[in-house]
């Protein structure tokens, strides 16, 4: 917009900028409010060195050490690729309670032992729980990240995967194929 084009300002407390790097405030009682965000020494570094990216996880705790029946389900799991370029989308469907999450974490814990890549579980019964999970993932990754919106540290954790290979999520309790759909479409290398 050129000086000409810059429309007028009309009214008695009125202010008009082309340009302002800076607040305007105008109007009775108008206030300006600054907040700092004190960041913890070392914040802005990576919160987990490069090295220990491959044991990163949040896997739930095993609710039994017994798991038996399970060695051909388990053993298909682990038969996917697991390298290179390309992911990997596998559902564990069937009725509750026939221990389909119990499956999937025995799986992230054995993907966990071999240090490929992160593992991250996410509850997925809704769009706000993926959005959440994700955003859980990138303050894991990057305390700094905890100070944003869910839906920008959600944005930040998904381009961060999108950059790396090896890394398993896991969405449980996936009611709806379109809450994970904004995800699984951009996410190539997991």
């Amino acid at each position: 917009m050129t000086d000409a084009q810059t429309p007028p300002a009309s009214g008695g407390r009125s202010a008009t900028a082309r340009h302002s790097s800076g607040v305007i405030a105008t109007g009775d009682q108008a206030r300006i409010e600054q907040r700092t965000l004190v960041l913890p020494p070392g914040a802005l570094q990576a919160a987990v060195p490069d090295k220990g990216i491959a044991r990163l996880n949040n896997l739930p705790t095993l609710d039994s050490a017994v798991f038996k029946g399970r060695d051909d389900a388990l053993a298909f799991l682990r038969a996917l690729p697991s390298t290179g370029t390309g992911i990997v989308a596998q559902s564990v469907r069937g009725m509750g309670g026939i221990g389909k999450s119990t499956l999937a974490l025995h799986h992230a814990r054995g993907h966990l032992a071999a240090e490929r890549g992160p593992v991250w579980w996410i509850e997925a019964s809704s769009s706000a729980a993926v959005t959440a999970g994700l955003a859980a993932l990138a303050s894991a990754l990057n305390p700094v990240h905890a100070a944003l919106p869910l839906d920008e540290a959600a944005e930040w954790a998904v381009a961060w995967l999108q950059g790396r290979t090896g890394w398993l999520l896991i969405f449980d309790n996936a009611e709806e194929p379109a809450d994970l759909r904004p995800y699984l479409g951009r996410l190539s290398t997991g």
